[in-house]
């Protein structure tokens, strides 16, 4: 008896070991599962807010964020997605009220001349070397109740809102940074900034004029471009910007917090396009204007950014773009002559990361003057297939 004791008095510590070694491992194992778990969810919530598609291009990208930052970067995106939410939410509130109201307006209700003058750009001719935060010239731009009716009614274009091209600045901000190439300027808007090229179309996606780590970016030149006067220039010269506050079905028409190409979407609106034909671009060695033929939603599938293709393809994207056009607009357009494409990103169509917001300009032709264009709804326009 006293034998059996002694052996179940040592069995016992073996079998607390065991206990003991099969604890241990479950303990472990579920440490690699969480890890794991925890892997995923932190791959997912950075690819959801730290790596937000690349505005404009026509493709998406991934950044590489370090683990240092990942936090920092992740709570700030997390902030940026809830605020674009409750901004989308409150403008779907909003009545969906478009052309159609526009086009019952009677015409006599036509702003007069000094009032479309008051809404002419602020030059940045003698603007200083820090980065271009335009707050918004244009009278639309004081509120979004203000924008919403300004959207609604009738407009008539003023050359007087052309104004400077903004070339002036380009050699201020090429001593900044050797990339600056250019400048872009869209009357009617705050849009006024240098242009930039970088070796590929993802090279200032996350990058400031500065070259530094920047949310709003920079307006970039497609890594095909070709710059010079306007015989040298490419036959497409296509601008990406970001647009990180007006992405909506229905977009403002102007906002102080709008940086960018966030501006661009208000050609959304048909009175809006009706005032701001003409686009100004600059390069080193002239400034040229470009007259808007096509403003479109579509789908990255669209290749609508080749700088230089050959007749066939350059005409099909010319075409393509006229059939998708929201507005029909008196304007001419063929192989001969060279083209500006300013794109920038939008989710008028849902939350697919694979719609743009595209206006399409040709360059003026020697001996053509500057007037007014006629610019009516195209109703059965070719809408994104997502």
């Amino acid at each position: 008896m006293e034998r059996k004791h002694q052996k179940q008095s040592a069995a016992a510590p073996r079998r607390r070991k065991k206990k003991m070694k099969l604890r241990y491992g479950r303990i472990a194992v579920l440490a690699i599962v969480t890890a794991l778990a925890m892997g995923s969810v932190g791959y997912a919530i950075s690819n959801t807010f730290a790596n937000r598609p690349v505005d404009a291009v026509a493709s998406s990208t991934v950044s590489a964020v370090s683990g240092r930052d990942l936090a920092s970067v992740l709570s700030d995106r997390a902030k940026n997605l809830l605020a674009e939410r409750s901004q989308q939410l409150t403008e779907q509130q909003r009545p969906q009220k478009e052309e159609a109201n526009s086009q019952q307006a009677s015409s006599s209700q036509v702003p007069s001349s000094s009032s479309q003058a008051s809404s002419a750009p602020v030059s940045n001719e003698a603007g200083s070397s820090s980065v271009p935060v335009n707050s918004g010239s244009s009278s639309a731009a004081s509120s979004s109740g203000a924008a919403s009716s300004q959207a609604q009614a009738p407009a008539t274009f003023d050359p007087n809102s052309l104004g400077a091209s903004g070339a002036g600045n380009i050699p201020k901000w090429k001593a900044i940074n050797a990339d600056v190439r250019g400048w872009i300027k869209v009357p009617n808007t705050n849009i006024s900034y240098p242009v930039v090229i970088g070796p590929d179309n993802n090279y200032y996606s996350n990058l400031g004029y500065y070259k530094e780590r920047s949310r709003d970016g920079v307006i970039w030149a497609d890594s095909g471009t070709k710059f010079g006067k306007k015989a040298d220039i490419s036959r497409n010269t296509v601008l990406y910007g970001h647009n990180w506050t007006n992405i909506s079905a229905n977009p403002r028409i102007g906002n102080v917090n709008d940086r960018m190409f966030a501006q661009l979407t208000a050609f959304h609106h048909l009175n809006f396009a009706q005032k701001t034909p003409y686009i100004q671009y600059s390069t080193e060695d002239e400034s040229m204007i470009f007259k808007v033929f096509a403003v479109f939603y579509t789908e990255v599938d669209f290749n609508y950014i080749a700088s230089d293709p050959e007749d066939p393809n350059f005409l099909y994207i010319i075409q393509e773009a006229q059939r998708r056009s929201r507005f029909t607009y008196d304007v001419d357009v063929n192989t001969t002559d060279k083209i500006l494409t300013l794109s920038t990103c939008t989710r008028a169509y849902g939350p697919s990361d694979r719609q743009r917001f595209v206006v399409m300009a040709r360059l003026m032709r020697d001996g053509e003057e500057i007037t007014p264009v006629t610019i009516t709804n195209n109703p059965n326009h070719k809408k994104p297939t997502l």
